[in-house]
């Protein structure tokens, strides 16, 4: 009965306003895309306070195991970064929207991002090698666990 209520409510909303959806459906695709990079910045971030265990910190004891004084201070910097990043991604995302074209925009969000999302990952694995070059593994390491359950 919730299901189906659900379900009415909505089919009628779209209804009621598929003129406006349709003639605003770029604003659509602006706040997904702004909010799921800004949702990411958020949660990075959230790690940070209260208490918390930095989100990179939790990943790397979950790979690891227990971590180094110079482990848990790189993992809290590394949240950080990826606080910045995400929030700047999101920022990039809004103020491209309403300076470019929307061509450029939707190249911009549908590929750009992808890159800058790798340069990052591959920015945060370079510092990290270099900075605490005793512990093996990595994002392949924790895909590698992920998918096979072993280290």
């Amino acid at each position: 009965v919730v299901a189906l209520s659900i379900f009415a409510l909505v089919a009628t909303l779209l209804i009621r306003y598929w003129t406006l959806l349709t003639e605003y459906y770029e604003w659509n695709d602006v706040v997904q895309q702004c909010g799921i990079y800004a949702a990411a910045s958020i949660g990075f971030g959230r790690s940070l306070f209260g208490g918390r265990v930095p989100l990179c910190t939790q990943l790397s004891r979950r790979l690891h195991g227990p971590l180094t004084p110079a482990e848990l201070a790189y993992t809290r910097k590394a949240t950080v970064a990826w606080t910045l990043f995400y929030g700047l991604l999101a920022l990039a995302i809004l103020v491209l929207f309403f300076v470019t074209s929307l061509r450029i925009w939707s190249l911009f969000t549908n590929f750009a991002v992808f890159g800058l999302i790798g340069l990052m990952f591959a920015a945060d694995h370079a510092i990290r090698r270099r900075l605490l070059p005793h512990r093996p593994g990595g994002i392949l390491a924790a895909l590698r666990q992920s998918l096979t359950g072993s280290g």
